[in-house]
């Protein structure tokens, strides 16, 4: 290993927090080792999207403030947010191809005073690519929602198949319940990027509807082989009420033959998955979960459930800033202030504390910061309109009385 590239890895590993990860054509990557070289080579010129090139001194691109739920103590905590803020870091590899590739570095700290090596070598430094322990669990590049940490966390400990490593048998499924629009798909693809790479294998419940008999089963079986063959193994069904209700209610013979398909392939019966030590594991999704089949529900299937409520408080607020934040990194001259302050330091505006008291889904709070901005654009001369906390506070209100039908100027 060269000097530099050895230099290069020491200080980033005594950066604060370093989170690694890749990027391909603007998706999220893990690093693998490539197939025809052991090594990724950097490019020796800057380009459009990074200030950054080999035996250069390393540049951030951006940074961005993340907000963690936390409980604090005293009355100062219950005015604030608990947000970090991450330098990021992208470094431009050569692959094949007409592919865009970055190699993402995110820090708590700058990582000052550090030379850009010319190549990365496998597998000398594999393990700085792909951490292993806690490091493992904080990639860089991946953020769909903000305060669900809870569950991310439960999704997590269900996918690294605890049981397995007792003994037992691995568990093979997982329900997530809750109201539409409360961040259950985005979270389960969320996930799986950081952990796999890539989004899981998915269903989306009335797809594989068929009115020909037989033809349901079959892309049932398609879907399940598909998840087997992927490293990750997980299969997630979205709307999984709308393929296996309950069959003592079955009006038709073909619904009660799809339910008992998708019980035998939840129990790899006749795939192999029954022995396997690593069956493919199925993540499902469902507004209204009484209305499931019994025999999914049990044990052993979907006997493992996830409650999504309704968000407040903090973690309604984690969700506000993760929407701020986003318009701050883009636009920050169209804030507030006093949104600038919450993006940046966490410290929520007296406005909002007062006024965010409902319980809100997080498509429910995107909905409220859209329809603000909506609302600025059909002002006369919006040109020098920044977004404020009184705005926000005007569609929260309204938005319980259905917004999407009412139209105001905001004086």
């Amino acid at each position: 290993m060269s000097k530099q590239l050895e230099e290069f890895i020491k200080q980033a590993r005594a950066g604060t927090s370093v989170r690694r990860g890749m990027t391909v054509n603007g998706e999220r990557a893990l690093p693998t080792v490539p197939s025809n070289s052991p090594e990724l080579t950097i490019k020796k010129t800057r380009t459009e999207d990074s200030k950054n090139c080999a035996s250069e001194s390393l540049i951030y691109d951006s940074i961005h403030h993340e907000c963690t739920i936390s409980v604090g103590t005293g009355a100062e905590a219950e005015n604030y947010i608990n947000v970090e803020p991450w330098y990021r870091y992208r470094i431009p590899v050569e692959t094949p191809g007409d592919q865009s590739s970055y190699l993402i570095l995110e820090s708590q700290n700058k990582l000052k005073q550090i030379k850009v090596p010319a190549k990365l070598r496998f597998p000398i430094d594999k393990d700085f690519l792909q951490p292993k322990g806690e490091d493992e669990k904080k990639p860089a590049g991946v953020r769909y929602v903000a305060g669900l940490d809870r569950e991310k966390a439960q999704i997590r400990r269900f996918l690294s198949n605890v049981p397995a490593e007792w003994g037992l048998t691995p568990e093979r499924g997982l329900l997530l319940k809750g109201p539409p629009g409360s961040g259950k798909t985005q979270l389960i693809s969320e996930v799986c990027k950081e952990q796999f790479g890539s989004i899981p294998v998915v269903i989306s419940g009335p797809e594989i509807l068929s009115r020909w008999v037989g033809e349901s089963e079959r892309l049932l079986r398609e879907k399940f082989t598909e998840a087997r063959s992927r490293e990750s193994r997980v299969l997630y069904i979205d709307e999984i009420d709308s393929i296996a209700r309950s069959r003592s209610g079955a009006t038709q013979d073909h619904s009660a033959q799809l339910v008992a398909q998708l019980l035998v392939l939840l129990d790899g019966v006749g795939t192999g998955d029954d022995t396997s030590s690593r069956p493919v594991q199925v993540v499902a999704s469902t507004n209204i979960a009484d209305a499931l089949d019994d025999a999914l529900t049990r044990p052993g299937r979907f006997g493992e459930t996830i409650e999504f409520d309704q968000l407040r408080e903090k973690r309604a607020y984690a969700v506000l800033h993760h929407y701020i934040e986003q318009i701050w990194q883009n636009q920050r001259n169209y804030l507030s202030d006093k949104l600038t302050e919450f993006a940046t330091s966490g410290r929520i505006p007296e406005g909002i504390l007062n006024n965010f008291t409902e319980e809100y889904t997080g498509a429910e709070i995107e909905g409220i910061v859209r329809h603000t901005i909506k609302q600025i654009g059909q002002v006369s001369d919006s040109s020098g309109v920044k977004l404020t906390v009184e705005q926000l506070v005007e569609s929260a209100e309204s938005s319980t009385k259905g917004y999407q039908t009412s139209f105001y100027s905001f004086r």
